[in-house]
């Protein structure tokens, strides 16, 4: 097996060297040959029999190309602790000790690393043996979170690698309000083509949690077409694995530049072979079958072992079946959400409380409650948060929402609402608070998530008036706090028809 594997990389090695793309390294005359092998937006996919590459096989990749000459470079983009419920339960222990195996030189942080709270990330970044950069992450007073980039050198190839993380973070990762803040990358990404420019590295590499595509601003290649001096830039964020410079699924158009753009997509399904052979840029992926290495994979097991364990710990308990959205589906209340949004009006002190349907996940059968349990009936690691709502705003979203067939964006709402409605659902009649009628004119105070604001209700973030927990916190410990779960938690049903 192993020769076999020798043979197709240096097939592959020499496919990179012989194709003529015009891509390039900004010394032609004097490049020096390295490879990139580059995971990233792997989730939790850590190679445990779930049917991916895992971490093993980037290992296994890296040490073959080093025993063909080459000057191998090993990189992780980011979103590795949050994803599944294995690392949920582990608060992203789960993919930290195998990655400490695998020897990464760099590692870049995504938007999932903060899944938990700052304390929690900065804890476990602790424990990464490897670089952890970030050049846009800072503290309120400017001052850079983490190392903002990082010069290595190996068979006499220096390489500068910056990493870019999405500003996406700033409006959905309330956890860090007040404490960092995500800057803007282009202005990050020109200081630091500056300071390698200035350090004399061969080649300068992003590596980018910004996404390619209309939904993602900045996108990574938007930033390389306006800021010039980047060599490579590794993306990650989008989901959308490339080769040879071009999406493999899609033809979504790319931003022209100089910079050859790589990614090798999510989940683990490939592991990213990037190189630069006699100042040819190319990518591409291996698809082949998962590669074993002893140390990472004895990890792999040891810790997927121990997420199961405390993973089928009891939580909490229940006298009677719950039903999710996964059950009944939109357009109807499900028991998840009532029994949620109860406890989140008592503990965030609000007029109401409103999320949508399909916040929910799975069921809850009778009986046990273990953690695996619960995380599948919360699917989301959203934020929770209170603002302000007028009557009028309210009314105009359940009206329209009703009229359209309510859907996975219908609302849940805790027990003192009432929406009455014709003997179909469609058509409203009267909406009452606390057994009294909406007041329209009137200002209410809404428990909510970032998305329902922003989403669903088209409302802006200054009419947030404090940022309270996440999903996950605050429904974990409804049902830590509620055991064992009775009938009457529930309340009645929210929507009335007459």
């Amino acid at each position: 097996m192993g020769r076999k594997i020798a043979i197709l990389i240096v097939a592959a090695v020499c496919v990179i060297a012989a194709l003529a793309i015009a891509y390039h390294t900004s010394d032609d005359s004097g490049s020096k040959d390295f490879i990139i092998i580059h995971t990233g937006d792997t989730h939790g996919r850590i190679g445990d029999d779930d049917g991916t590459l895992g971490f093993s096989t980037a290992k296994v990749l890296a040490e073959r190309y080093e025993e063909q000459g080459y000057a191998v470079f090993t990189v992780d983009l980011g979103d590795f602790m949050g994803g599944n419920n294995l690392l949920y339960v582990t608060e992203g222990e789960y993919a930290i000790l195998p990655m400490n195996k695998v020897g990464y030189d760099v590692i870049t942080i995504g938007n999932h690393e903060f899944d938990y709270s700052v304390d929690v990330m900065a804890e476990q970044l602790s424990h990464l043996d490897s670089s952890v950069i970030c050049s846009n992450l800072f503290y309120p007073d400017g001052e850079p979170v983490l190392k903002q980039y990082e010069i290595l050198e190996k068979k006499g190839v220096r390489i500068g690698f910056f990493g870019l993380l999405t500003p996406f973070v700033n409006t959905k990762t309330l956890d860090i309000r007040g404490d960092l803040y995500v800057g803007d990358p282009i202005e990050s990404a020109r200081e630091m083509v500056g300071v390698l420019k200035g350090k004399g590295v061969d080649a300068i590499v992003l590596l980018s949690h910004l996404g390619i595509g209309d939904a993602y601003v900045p996108s990574s290649d938007y930033v390389c077409s306006v800021v010039e001096g980047i060599d490579i830039c590794i993306n990650s964020h989008s989901h959308a694995p490339m080769e040879h410079g071009r999406f493999i699924e899609g033809s979504w158009p790319i931003i022209p530049s100089s910079t050859f753009i790589a990614d090798v997509g999510c989940y683990s399904k490939y592991v990213g072979i990037t190189s630069c052979i006699s100042g040819v840029c190319d990518g591409i992926l291996y698809r082949g079958e998962k590669l074993d290495d002893a140390d990472v994979d004895a990890v792999v097991h040891e810790v997927h072992d121990k997420a199961i364990e405390r993973g089928n710990e009891t939580i909490s308990s229940t006298e009677l079946d719950l039903t999710g959205y996964y059950d009944v589906g939109g357009g109807k209340e499900n028991d998840i959400g009532k029994l949620c949004l109860n406890y989140a009006i008592l503990l965030a002190d609000a007029d109401l409380a409103m999320f949508s349907v399909d916040t929910f996940g799975a069921g809850i059968a009778k009986g046990d409650i273990s953690e695996f349990e619960a995380l599948a009936a919360f699917p989301n690691a959203g934020k929770i948060l209170t603002c302000r709502i007028t009557g009028q705003e309210l009314a105009d979203y359940i009206v329209r929402n009703l009229r359209e067939g309510g859907g996975p964006d219908m609302l849940e709402f805790s027990d003192n609402v009432r929406v009455y409605t014709d003997d179909a659902g469609r058509e409203v009649r009267s909406i009452t608070i606390d057994g009294e009628e909406l007041d329209r004119s009137r200002t209410y105070i809404g428990t909510t998530s970032i998305y329902a604001l922003k989403q669903l209700f088209g409302l802006s973030e200054d009419r947030i008036v404090e940022n309270l927990w996440s999903q996950k916190e605050l429904f974990l410990g409804m049902l830590i706090a509620c055991a064992p779960i009775k009938e009457d938690m529930l309340g009645g049903d929210r929507y009335v028809r007459s």
